[in-house]
């Protein structure tokens, strides 16, 4: 989120909200990131967090992931059931990642989930954006 405290005018506010749900692309909320920092300072976490998940958005339109969920400790992942393989499944299990500690499937009514399981505090941002390809189409 964009708070109060960083970008004062409502309007502006608005404004960057619409810009960022409109961007298309990694370089346009790159170029919206350079336009915060030039017109307001560095940005507050929770601005960098709601940016990273407009970047997530953007990667994800090229899978088939229906949806993410990033939890405490986890990303859910959930798939169109209809694409998933052994050989997708095989790919997860062999995904190499240091900082993954566990990794579950299951069944949802949403579709089929693959649970990435992390240490506290991981970030979810960069450990998300490197296993994005493997839920390419």
């Amino acid at each position: 989120l964009i708070p109060i405290y960083y970008v004062l005018g409502e309007t502006e506010r608005f404004s960057l909200y619409t810009k960022i749900n409109n961007a298309s692309s990694l370089e346009s909320i790159k170029s919206i990131e350079r336009e915060l920092i030039d017109r307001f300072g560095k940005a507050p976490q929770e601005t960098t967090s709601f940016l990273n998940l407009a970047k997530l958005r953007i990667l994800f339109k090229k899978t088939f992931a229906l949806s993410v969920y990033i939890k405490e400790t986890s990303v859910s992942i959930v798939l169109d059931s209809e694409v998933i393989s052994d050989n997708f499944i095989n790919s997860v299990l062999m995904y190499e990642n240091d900082n993954i500690k566990n990794r579950k499937f299951k069944e949802s009514k949403e579709g089929f989930v693959v649970d990435l399981f992390f240490s506290l505090g991981f970030d979810w941002y960069e450990n998300i954006k490197k296993a994005v390809n493997l839920f390419i189409k």
